[in-house]
C-alpha cells in the first residue's frame, strides 16, 4: 500500500510531468526534502516510468489511425500474432498493437491516408488467408490532426486522482495533446538527439553525450528546441502492480 505522501507524489508526477520538483511541492503542499525523498523511493521501486512521446504531427505526420478487428476463435492470439508480426507489424507507422483471441486493435501515425490504406489492405489479406476474419472487415477510424483534438493520451492522472482521493482542484479540460502548430525541420544531429531522447527518456545530457557522441551543448539546445516547438512531450506512466490493479478495478 502507498502512503498518503506517496500517492500525492505519484499523482503530481503523472499529472504534471514537465513541472520541476519545486513547482510540484507548491502544488502538493509538501516540503521539498519530503517530496524529493518520496519521489526517489517511488523511482527505486519502479512505481512509474518516464516516456518521451514524439509529437509527429509537427514533423509531417497528418493523421492518427485506429484499426479494430473482430476475430473468430479458430486460432490463438499467440499464433495469429506470430504470423502477423512478419507481415503487418513490420510497418513503422504502427506504434501500438493490442490483441486477444477474439479481437484486437492498433494505433498508427502516418503522413497520409494512402499509407494507412496500404497497411489495412495487407492486414485484410493476411487475416483472410489465416481464416480468422470471417465476413467482418477491420473497422477503421481516422483522426486528421488539423481538425481533431486529442484530450488524453496515456493520461492516468484523473484515474489516480479518483482512486487515491486526491483533493486538488486542478482539472485540465481545454487541452490538446497533439496540437498542430507548425511544421518543423531538424538537422542531422537534432534527429539523432530526438531519437536518443525517445529511446532514453530518463537519461541526462551527460549520459546522452556518451551514448550519442554529440556534445552536451548541442543536446541541451536540441531539447529546448523540441519543447518550444511542441515536437516532444514527457509523460510519467504509473507502472507498478498496485497501479495496474487500480486501473483494472476502476474500469470494471
Amino acid at each position: 500500500m502507498l502512503s498518503k505522501n506517496e500517492k500525492n507524489v505519484l499523482y503530481a508526477l503523472t499529472s504534471y510531468p514537465d513541472d520541476s520538483n519545486i513547482e510540484l511541492c507548491r502544488k502538493t503542499g509538501m516540503k521539498y526534502p519530503t517530496f524529493v525523498s518520496t519521489k526517489k523511493r517511488l523511482m527505486k521501486e519502479k512505481y512509474f516510468r518516464t516516456v518521451n512521446v514524439p509529437l509527429l504531427q509537427n514533423l509531417g505526420c497528418e493523421l492518427l489511425a485506429v484499426i479494430y478487428s473482430d476475430f473468430n476463435p479458430s486460432m490463438t492470439a499467440e499464433t495469429r500474432t506470430m504470423k502477423a508480426r512478419k507481415t503487418i507489424e513490420v510497418f513503422d507507422e504502427i506504434f501500438l498493437s493490442v490483441c486477444e483471441t477474439q479481437n484486437g486493435f492498433s494505433f498508427s501515425f502516418s503522413k497520409n491516408y494512402s499509407d494507412i490504406a496500404k497497411i489495412n489492405d495487407i492486414r485484410i489479406k493476411v487475416y483472410t488467408e489465416m481464416g480468422v476474419l470471417g465476413n467482418k472487415k477491420p473497422k477503421e477510424v481516422i483522426f486528421p490532426f488539423s481538425v481533431s483534438k486529442i484530450y488524453k493520451f496515456f493520461d492516468y492522472a484523473s484515474l489516480l486522482k479518483k482512486d487515491f482521493k486526491i483533493d486538488l482542484n486542478d482539472e485540465k479540460w481545454d487541452y490538446n495533446f497533439f496540437s498542430t502548430d507548425k511544421k518543423i525541420s531538424l538537422t542531422k544531429n537534432e534527429k539523432i538527439v530526438y531519437s536518443g531522447l525517445i529511446k532514453n527518456p530518463e537519461s541526462n545530457d551527460k549520459e546522452l553525450e556518451e551514448k550519442l557522441g554529440i556534445s552536451r551543448h548541442t543536446i541541451s539546445n536540441a531539447r529546448k528546441k523540441f519543447k518550444e516547438n511542441n515536437i516532444i512531450k514527457t509523460v510519467n506512466l504509473p507502472t507498478s502492480a498496485n497501479s495496474v490493479t487500480l486501473f483494472l478495478y476502476s474500469h470494471i
